[in-house]
């Protein structure tokens, strides 16, 4: 191949998944939909470009009621998988007072902002709750010493924490977001950027959780997180909205 040149090739992905923000105003989860309508996709590599066929067909994962068009293509129901694992004696028992888990995710730990918390952890030692923080792997050091009511907990799988949960805050991922209407809690979000924003609208709008910059938390708005009835009641309908959509393997 002489430089400069390009070849072309066509490949018929069994799966794709779309990301950007062009589906909707209102909603964009990660893994969002595949493809339905024709398209043609080129991605330039080097001297090389490659060309995606047209695909038929879409699956749509967001609640219906949380977005502002039509269902594309089979709609189905939003499953939580966080991996295996051996899970710590006391997810399994139901807390004695309202216990709130805190995440920001795989990635933001990973890029400084785990200071974001600072505020909230501040504001938890002053409040009735126990807050469990699940980060993964990330030192909690920076967020300076954790009041009695605030564990950090390491990795946990949310889709075990999260029934014995009254609330989740989080950062607005689409993992994190599902998965918290799919148990049914309140959420507060606490978006850093890219689709979280949108993510953040989308629960404020539809009623079954609260949004704010992360500087901006204080002991009215967790109150109001843990104790708003309209919140609780709108988390309880969307997460009873998604259990009637078809599961994957139906």
């Amino acid at each position: 191949m002489t430089a400069g040149s390009r070849t072309h090739r066509q490949v018929m992905p069994s799966l794709v998944i779309r990301t950007t923000s062009t589906m909707t105003t209102n909603w964009n989860p990660k893994v969002r939909t595949l493809l339905m309508r024709t398209e043609t996709v080129s991605r330039a590599r080097g001297n090389r470009i490659d060309r995606i066929r047209p695909l038929l067909e879409a699956i749509d994962v967001a609640p219906p009621s949380m977005v502002d068009r039509p269902v594309r293509g089979w709609p189905m129901r939003y499953v939580p998988y966080n991996g295996g694992g051996v899970l710590p004696e006391w997810v399994l028992e139901r807390p004695a007072r309202p216990r709130v888990a805190v995440t920001l995710g795989t990635v933001l730990t990973q890029v400084g902002a785990l200071t974001s918390l600072t505020k909230l952890v501040d504001v938890a030692r002053h409040l009735d709750a126990e807050f469990v923080l699940a980060l993964g792997d990330a030192d909690p050091s920076p967020l300076g010493e954790l009041p009695d009511n605030v564990r950090a907990a390491g990795w946990v799988p949310l889709s075990a924490l999260l029934p014995t949960c009254a609330a989740l805050v989080h950062h607005g991922g689409a993992g994190s977001t599902l998965t918290a209407i799919d148990a049914g809690v309140t959420q507060l979000v606490l978006p850093h950027g890219a689709d979280q924003y949108m993510n953040a609208d989308a629960v404020a709008r539809r009623g079954l959780g609260l949004r704010s910059e992360p500087d901006q938390v204080d002991a009215e708005l967790i109150d109001r997180l843990l104790t708003d009835p309209g919140l609780g009641r709108v988390a309880s309908e969307v997460a009873d909205e998604i259990a009637t959509l078809p599961r994957p393997a139906d």
